[in-house]
């Protein structure tokens, strides 16, 4: 499995996701069982180095064809959200492995999540912070505070950049962080009063 070419497992994310042809709701979950199977395929790529060179591509290859899917699946019941969810942290194991560099796998994470226009990414922050290692979990949150804040939506942007930081102290278990953070914002909601008792 692993000796395919690059192009043999772009073929076979293609077929899985059969481009032009529309998926109802009842057809959804044994479309996302297929992809799951070419899903499973590529992350054995990443037991070793150069493994998961070629696995970053292939995931960042998937994640655009899913996202272009979207208009061709009654995803009602939610399950193609839930596997992009998983090929996202997929890609951030991938570049870890890999040695990429933390910085721009932040980066490019956060960008994804800025400019999500499927709302794949809505909450991604979750289950992203349990994938990253130390170093990677320090530079999300660095590149979170140094996002600008757009104009135009800029209590909306601000809000979610709140949110993201929370659930990356709560990952750490950072009760000072997340009391100055929430000091900051002059607010103390009863769902942090409990992530802190919780921590």
């Amino acid at each position: 499995m692993g000796k395919k070419r690059m192009d043999d497992w772009e073929q076979a994310i293609e077929a899985a996701l059969a481009p032009g042809v529309f998926i109802g709701y009842r057809a959804s979950t044994g479309f996302v069982s297929d992809l799951e199977s070419v899903r499973t395929e590529i992350a054995r790529l990443i037991e070793t180095t150069a493994g998961a060179k070629r696995a970053i591509a292939l995931f960042e290859t998937f994640i655009a064809g899913c996202i272009e899917k979207t208009q061709e699946l009654d995803d009602s019941g939610g399950s193609l959200g839930l596997f992009v969810e998983d090929l996202f942290c997929d890609w951030i194991r991938a570049r870890q492995a890999a040695n990429e560099d933390p910085t721009e796998t932040a980066r490019v994470l956060l960008s994804w999540m800025e400019d999500d226009h499927s709302g794949y990414c809505f909450g991604l922050e979750k289950p992203a912070v349990r994938v990253f290692d130390r170093a990677g979990l320090t530079a999300f949150e660095r590149a979170v505070r140094e996002s600008p804040e757009d104009g135009a939506r800029k209590d909306t942007t601000h809000r979610r950049k709140i949110e993201i930081l929370k659930t990356i102290y709560e990952k750490r278990a950072d009760v000072a962080a997340y009391s100055a953070l929430c000091e900051s914002e002059g607010s103390l909601a009863p769902r942090d009063c409990e992530t802190l008792a919780k921590m």
